[in-house]
This record gives structure tokens, sequence and C-alpha cells, in this order.
């Protein structure tokens, strides 16, 4: 951090130097500062302790055992990362063999984010359901998805043209820009 000096009039009428931490943006931005993360990781570590995965454990377990403890987890990561939440309450996990968890997802995107975690996803599962065995498979869906999301205005323009055509009759006629 930079240090800054602040020049004070005191009382006593002479002049008083305080030093000021401020925070360079620039230097942020070029990786010269973290803004806090440093904090937070260190918060993170001293929060997590070393779970122990006992190999001899083998109960067995039920699709609804795991979608209770997968949703249970998805649940305790929803105020740090709303993403994984929303993928592991979307996309439910099969039970396969007695120790696979099949999960269908829509993009690769999911997948990816799904994969960053599963370590500590799959050290939660393990813990909570007794069973060291288990293991993720991911797919992704094929076939054109039946519904699509539109988030940018342009999108929407394009999906709501599809539905009523005379939409793109009128943008035209009245010079309108979607985005």
């Amino acid at each position: 951090m930079k240090s800054v000096t602040k020049e004070t009039k005191s009382t006593s009428g002479g002049v008083q130097k305080s030093p000021l931490k401020t925070i360079s943006l620039k230097a942020a931005l070029q990786g010269g500062q973290d803004l806090g993360s440093t904090k937070q990781k260190q918060a993170k570590e001293e929060k997590k302790e070393e779970i122990k995965i006992d190999p001899s454990w083998n109960t067995p377990v039920s699709e609804e055992s795991v979608k209770r403890a997968w949703l249970k987890y998805a649940k305790q990561v929803e105020a740090n990362n709303l993403r994984l939440t929303s993928i592991m309450n979307n996309h439910i996990p099969q039970l396969q063999d007695g120790h696979v968890l099949s999960v269908e997802l829509k993009n690769v995107t999911q997948e990816k984010e799904l994969q960053a975690e599963k370590t500590t996803i799959f050290t939660f599962l393990k813990v909570e359901l007794k069973n060291a065995s288990l293991e993720l498979k991911t797919s992704l869906m094929q076939g054109e998805q039946k519904h699509t999301k539109a988030f940018t205005a342009a999108d929407k323009a394009k999906l709501m043209a599809k539905k009523n055509p005379a939409l793109l009759l009128l943008t035209k006629k009245f010079d309108l820009d979607v985005e």
C-alpha cells in the first residue's frame, strides 16, 4: 500500500503529520495489490479443517439420500457461490451402480464449474453418506434444448421476433434500435 501523509493543524498551532493508507487502483489492476482478497483467502484457509475420509466406508446409498446430501451441500455454498448452487439445484444426480453419481448438464460452462468444485463436493458427500467409493460422471444434454433464455436486449428481441414476426416490421418502421 502506498503511504501518504496528511497535514493537520494541532490546537497548539503546530502542524502534525498523520500517515494515511490509500489503495492504488492502478497497482491493484496490475496485480500489485489484492483488494481484500488475501484476507478472504486467509479466512478460508483458517476455516478449512482437515477432513478425514475413511477408505473402508462403504455404507449403501440410495437416490434419495444422495439427493438430500447434494441439496444440503448446495444450500451450504449458496452465500459464496450462487452459480454452483443453481447448477446443483437444477441438476440432481442419478445413482448408477450403487456408487456413481451421473449428472446431465446443459452446457460446458456448467460442467467446468462442477468439475472445479468436484473435490470439495465429494469430500462433503463421502463424509455425509459414509461412502468412500462415490464417483462423479458428467454428461451434456443431447439435442436442442426446449427452453432458451435470452439475457441481452438483442437476444430478447430475436426471441420475441420468432414468436411474433410483426415486431420486426415495427422495429423497421420506427427505426428502433434494440440495443
